[in-house]
This record gives structure tokens, C-alpha cells and sequence, in this order.
């Protein structure tokens, strides 16, 4: 295999990691950018995007995460 880049997890926990893992092979079979995986991956904390946590309500759509 080839070296894609690095993909940092803001979540503890193994199963989180594996759950990256996942969504990482998922966006690559569907042709997204490894640069556009990692970046929502950063995003996240505790299974959440990084404002809603924050108190903001965002919501996952076809098209990424929409008000």
C-alpha cells in the first residue's frame, strides 16, 4: 500500500479508532479525498462535529453538514 497521509482522532478509545478506520476505508471506496476524510475526522469530537458540541446543532446531510 501506499502512504495516504495522517488522520488524527479526537475521541479516546480504541473502538473509536476502529470506527475511523471504517469510516476512512468507507470514503476511500466511495472515491472521497483522503485530505476531505481527515479533515471531518479532525472535526469530530465524541461523535460529534466540533460546534455542535460547542452548543451549534448541525446536522449531516448528503452534501456534508448543513445548519
Amino acid at each position: 500500500g501506499r502512504v495516504l497521509g495522517e488522520a488524527r482522532v479526537r475521541m479516546p478509545g480504541e473502538h473509536n479508532v476502529l470506527n475511523a478506520l471504517a469510516a476512512i476505508a468507507v470514503g476511500l471506496e466511495l472515491q472521497v479525498p483522503f485530505p476531505t476524510i481527515a479533515s471531518a475526522l479532525q472535526a469530530m469530537a465524541n461523535g460529534y462535529p466540533l460546534s455542535a458540541v460547542a452548543g451549534r446543532r448541525d446536522r449531516f446531510g448528503p452534501g456534508g453538514i448543513s445548519p
